[in-house]
């Protein structure tokens, strides 16, 4: 409950402001000075609610026997004056309701103080502004339950709406829809009357590129990755030699724009899966994933890091639970993520994967190549069919090749093998791809009980001349 008023007196009123009043509700305090004498106190507001508490000497007193209240004036009459003393008669009461609808109808929140995640900062309600959350004037601790009236960060122009806000480090980084991105840093300032008082200041990073999917920006391995449009950007604040350099987003999506684009991005659902190291975006049973394993190892950029597309996953929220991966769905049911399934509920589950077009450095040459070998981890009911396109055909064999282990886990009778080693098997497919430029492996698998993982992929191919 915040102290608005300190040190008044009971007969010329006066004191020194403290707090605000809390948006959440209409209570609030106020410390008088007493003389030993005065025995009407009036709180300064007037038409209130009811008056709470009322301490004299730190003891609480009884309404209708040590005190009397006039709730139109606002003045609180003792039986026996208060002693003398420095704030030693204190009166809590309630005026008003605050102005609580403005900070329940905020849809998000970001925790952030600087260095430490101490403050609440709420936004969504479709404007510009986000609400902080304040100090417990007795102890100093950051509490959730009061939000001064002042309490109000605008950000950027009124016209666009903050969608997103996310800590990074000591920053906080605001996102607007349509383009507009920011930065919070946070001081502390002092006011004229010598008040010190927590500050922060904004400034604008990026005027084109924001975040269109409300709440929907997540810190990926220390960098903040937003949507707009039909593109995922990654975000960043580099340190170089001690001077803060705060980069443009960088576009990390291309490999997927074409499945982004039939997406309407501004209603997608995200989710960092830390453990497998997957962000998700998923939008109208589509899910799009962002594979940074590599780079979270510290061994590749994040430029080398994989895409992949999931189609039938009606995901509304999601949830990883001791490295397990839960969504709800819109239908309000509970889905649980895992390689352990072979099918989607009885149904089979197709995968298809492609390179990119491979000219073994030598795009002007006229290759032959033959064969191929597969190494896969050896699994029960490990199967995947394998083929190639070239610039010449787009209709080459297919060849379907195992690496299964004895178990009845998963059994399918049709494709029943009695393997025993564990050890991944280097395993040749005859693959005829002839006078090609360009090549291009493929690997595909449709089942409902198989699985299948790749641990490499060697082409055989001999050079025959200039293309001509």
């Amino acid at each position: 409950m915040p102290l608005v008023y300190t040190a008044c007196s009971p007969t010329s009123g006066g004191g020194t402001a403290l707090q605000e009043v809390n948006k959440l509700n209409g209570k609030r305090r106020i410390q008088f000075s007493g003389t030993g004498s005065a025995t009407s106190y009036t709180l300064g507001e007037t038409s209130l609610d009811s008056v709470d508490k009322v301490y004299s000497g730190g003891k609480l007193l009884k309404k209708n026997t040590d005190y009397w209240v006039n709730l139109t004036t606002g003045t609180v009459t003792f039986g026996t004056a208060p002693g003398a003393g420095t704030n030693n008669v204190e009166f809590w009461y309630t005026k008003g309701a605050g102005d609580r609808e403005t900070i329940t109808k905020q849809l998000y929140y970001e925790m952030y103080n600087g260095s430490t995640d101490s403050r609440i900062f709420l936004y969504g309600d479709g404007t510009n502004k986000a609400y902080y959350s304040g100090l417990e004037y007795d102890t100093g601790n950051h509490t959730a339950e009061y939000f001064p009236d002042l309490n109000v960060l605008n950000v950027g122009d009124e016209n666009t709406p903050i969608t997103s806000m996310i800590r990074q480090f000591t920053k906080l980084v605001t996102l607007k829809k349509g383009g507009g991105t920011y930065i919070t840093d946070f001081d502390y300032m002092t006011l004229d009357d010598g008040t010190v008082t927590a500050a922060f200041y904004t400034k604008a990073i990026e005027k084109d590129i924001g975040n269109d999917a409300v709440g929907q920006v997540k810190l990926v391995n220390n960098y903040p990755i937003s949507l707009q449009g039909n593109s995922a950007y990654r975000w960043g604040l580099v340190y170089s030699s001690g001077v803060q350099d705060e980069r443009n987003a960088k576009r990390i999506s291309d490999r997927v724009t074409e499945t982004l684009s039939g997406m309407d991005l501004s209603g997608a659902v995200t989710f960092d899966d830390e453990w497998n190291r997957e962000f998700w975006i998923v939008q109208n049973n589509t899910a799009c994933i962002y594979q940074y394993a590599n780079e979270a190892r510290g061994n590749t950029s994040y430029k080398n890091n994989l895409w992949y597309v999931y189609t039938n996953i009606p995901a509304v929220c999601f949830a990883s639970i001791n490295g397990e991966l839960y969504f709800g769905s819109d239908s309000g049911k509970l889905m649980h993520m895992s390689r352990n399934y072979r099918n989607d509920a009885g149904s089979e589950m197709g995968a298809y994967w492609e390179s990119g077009s491979i000219s073994f450095d030598a795009d002007f040459k006229r290759k032959y190549s033959s064969n191929v070998w597969i190494s896969m981890l050896p699994e029960n009911q490990s199967r995947i069919t394998v083929t190639a396109q070239s610039n010449m055909d787009s209709n080459y064999a297919q060849q379907t090749i195992t690496s299964g282990l004895l178990n009845f886990a998963h059994i399918n009778f049709a494709h029943f093998g009695f393997g025993t080693n564990r050890k991944p098997q280097p395993k040749r497919i005859k693959l005829k791809v002839k006078k090609f430029g360009y090549y291009k492996l493929i690997f595909s698998s449709l089942s409902a009980s198989s699985t299948a993982t790749i641990l490499s992929a060697n082409i055989q191919v001999r050079d025959a001349g200039t293309i001509k």
